[in-house]
């Protein structure tokens, strides 16, 4: 049996047959290159990004431009040396991640100093638009360079800071936004029976349960189900949540379930952690599962799964 890899993707300079499936060819050739230049873009700014493409093309029309020509007229261009932002993103699997940390308020005199810490949680290192909002309506914009695990920004105002967001602007992709604002829950958007996803906030759907059995008559009740970003990869999201509770009317019995998973990329790329209570038939069953989706180095079985999982139920004299 071949090794598994737990980690799927591929840096883009792989040659085109180095890619084991046409899927992490896609995401390698045309994927992760889009969300590079989007990255890009904001880095740079929009006029400078614009004038990086149009010198790119005004030296390398009609001609077989290498690598190593895309970085020298970035830089250029630019007036930084960009080799490293290229190199994280063409040459490594390394990922953009940053998250909201800790925010210290402090008074010196009249003015109100707020320090905003914003967490790096991957390894690619990036500049970040840190936006603070203050109880008179302003806002204000601070960038800096996240280069270690955890980069202050200091703001100054008359008003006292109420909120503060990083990458307000969604110039970075990264995959993972709900921890980029404040507030003590994640952003959530309820919508009933259905909704597009976004990578703002969880989309939560709802509706209501109706149905019939024979000894508890008519049942009636709710549901909810809430994912964050879900795809091909995740078909359920890397993070959800779902309820639900009915009462039957002919004999009062109520029945319930709450559940929460979420990617876990300890255990591998696509790995998902689970937990699951239900309360049914007068049974309640309690389970904690992880499992991977992996690619292993091999065309004819380029997948291997695995899982773990561990149940619990309060009784043994009814089917599970």
């Amino acid at each position: 049996m071949p090794t598994v890899r737990p980690e799927p993707l591929v840096p883009i300079s792989t040659p085109a047959d180095g890619y084991n499936s046409w899927r992490t060819y896609a995401v390698g050739a045309y994927h992760k290159p889009a969300c590079m230049l989007h990255t890009l873009r904001g880095a740079l700014g929009d006029s400078v990004f614009g004038a990086f493409l149009r010198e790119y093309y005004r030296r390398h029309v009609l001609r077989h431009p290498r690598p190593e020509d895309v970085v020298r007229t970035a830089s250029q261009t630019a007036g930084q040396d960009m080799s490293g932002f290229f190199n994280g993103w063409v040459n490594t699997v390394d990922r953009a991640g940053f998250g909201l940390g800790s925010i210290r308020r402090e008074r010196v005199g009249d003015t109100h100093r707020s320090t905003v810490t914003v967490r790096r949680t991957e390894a690619m290192a990036l500049p970040v638009t840190v936006e603070a909002r203050f109880a008179d309506g302003t806002r204000l914009e601070r960038r800096v360079l996240a280069k270690e695990k955890e980069t202050a920004a200091v703001f100054e105002s008359r008003a006292r800071l109420t909120g503060a967001a990083i990458d307000p602007r969604h110039e970075i992709v990264e995959m993972n936004r709900l921890d980029n604002r404040t507030g003590l829950l994640p952003p959530i958007r309820l919508k009933p029976l259905f909704d597009v996803p976004t990578s703002e906030a969880i989309t939560a759907v709802y509706g209501p349960t109706a149905w019939h059995g024979t000894a508890e008559g008519m049942r009636l009740g709710a549901w909810l189900d809430a994912r964050y970003l879900p795809s091909v990869d995740f078909p359920e999201g890397i993070r959800r949540y779902e309820a639900g509770v009915s009462a039957g009317t002919r004999d009062g019995s109520v029945a319930w379930r709450a559940g929460f998973a979420r990617r876990w990329g300890l255990f591998g790329a696509r790995a998902m952690a689970r937990a699951l209570a239900v309360r049914d038939a007068g049974m309640l069953r309690a389970g904690l599962g992880l499992g991977n989706l992996a690619v292993a180095p091999g065309r004819r079985h380029p997948y291997r799964t695995w899982s773990l999982s561990l149940q619990y139920r309060d009784r043994y004299d009814l089917e599970p």
